[in-house]
């Protein structure tokens, strides 16, 4: 005679069933990652900027008024340059950095401004390179620049009236003439003035040099 399940058994049996089933539902739960719990993620955008180097260079020409032989002129003096310039300080070459790199600025002696057997050009050409901000904020070496003068010291509305000179290159060879130009708005010029000396044997007739400058950023 078979024995009958009790109800007691029964809901056991039920019991057991269930537990079994939530037990494998929280194991399959886990092998899938999922807590059940809030979480947060963190994103990621980068981009890369790439260097320009772009320079302006305004009032590119500086004419000497007439000049003899063994006479001195100085952009730096508005009375030795023609009347395209009237104020001292302002008559020199001034070269912009426009682009978004600090930046080092090679001169070139492209073509000789005097032809005399006798040039000596730490005596007949020489130049001058005044940055328009030297604050150290937007200054940085200025070691390549031997012409440089600290305006900030001379009290010259950031022009230096005088300072040091350096010899041009020799025709056709370049230096680093300006280095660490910032590109700030306002604090990205530099001026360079020139110093002549008229050889005493050079011949008579219109004289034009060309200097040509290359900036490569700044290292």
């Amino acid at each position: 005679m078979k024995k009958e399940i009790s109800n007691n058994q029964i809901v056991l049996i039920a019991f057991i069933a269930i537990s079994l089933s939530i037990f494998s539902i929280f194991l399959s739960f886990g092998n899938l990652g999922i807590t059940g719990a809030a979480s947060t993620g963190v994103g990621y955008t980068n981009v890369t900027i790439t260097e320009t180097t772009d320079i302006t260079v305004v009032r590119a020409q500086i004419n000497f008024t007439d000049s003899n032989p063994g006479e001195s002129k100085n952009s730096v003096e508005s009375d030795d340059v023609d009347a395209s310039c009237t104020t001292d300080g302002e008559c020199g070459i001034n070269i912009t950095n426009d682009g978004s790199a600090t930046i080092n600025i090679t001169m070139t002696n492209t073509e000789n401004l005097f032809s005399s057997a006798s040039l000596v050009y730490a005596q007949h050409y020489v130049y001058n390179i005044t940055m328009g901000d030297s604050t150290t904020d937007y200054v940085g070496d200025n070691r390549c620049s031997t012409g440089y003068v600290n305006t900030t010291a001379t009290g010259n509305s950031g022009l230096a009236l005088t300072g040091s000179w350096r010899a041009m290159p020799a025709q056709g060879a370049g230096e680093v003439a300006i280095c660490c130009l910032n590109y700030t708005d306002d604090h990205d010029w530099v001026q360079v003035d020139i110093n002549i000396t008229v050889p005493g044997d050079e011949p008579a007739g219109i004289k034009s040099g060309t200097i040509t400058f290359t900036a490569i950023a700044w290292e």
